[in-house]
């Protein structure tokens, strides 16, 4: 099969968004069930902490699912060998193929809106900090995808690796979440 980055990265957004909002955080927006909240320490039942969490490494699931699908066990064992480079998900998997065809502007802004829309049903959710704390739901949104942007540059400088995207949105999160509610 002839490998085409572009289709392959939209068919990631496809299942990454798709699991995302009909299977794992869409039932907790549209019936109001609190997942977990690191702001004001509320906690809902297991199950809805439970789907809050598998979604986030739903970005890393679908790319190991797509690798393969697409690239068989060959690919599979590229990706267990770069494990230690953690090069799966936006970056890894959706950045890079994107840069085939665009450039690391453009790829990290195509990144970003996917990124935004990913975090979308999180204000939504009851007890998550987006929804706690009353984001402002456009600023976060145009700073999801400057951050995105910042972060392809960062990929890119630091030898393909998501390493720094990781500390800078840790840093990011720990800073929206604990230092502004102190």
């Amino acid at each position: 099969m002839k490998s085409d980055p572009t289709k392959e990265t939209i068919l990631f957004f496809g299942i990454t968004l798709g699991l995302v909002y009909l299977l794992l955080w869409g039932p907790l927006v549209a019936f109001q069930i609190p997942a977990i909240s690191f702001v004001d320490q509320q906690m809902g039942p297991a199950w809805p902490i439970a789907r809050f969490f598998i979604g986030g490494f739903t970005l890393s699931l679908t790319a190991l699912g797509l690798t393969w699908l697409l690239e068989g066990m060959a690919g599979l064992r590229s990706v267990w060998r770069r494990l230690v480079q953690f090069r799966i998900g936006w970056r890894g998997y959706a950045q890079d193929r994107l840069q085939t065809k665009f450039s690391p502007l453009v790829s990290g802004s195509i990144v970003g809106v996917f990124w935004r829309l990913w975090h979308l049903p999180l204000f939504f959710i009851p007890g998550t900090s987006q929804n706690v704390l009353d984001f402002p739901f456009l600023g976060f949104l145009t700073g999801v995808i400057s951050q995105s942007v910042l972060y392809a540059w960062l990929h890119n400088r630091t030898g393909r690796s998501i390493w720094t995207a990781v500390f800078f949105h840790w840093i990011y999160t720990f800073e929206g979440q604990v230092v502004a509610t102190v």
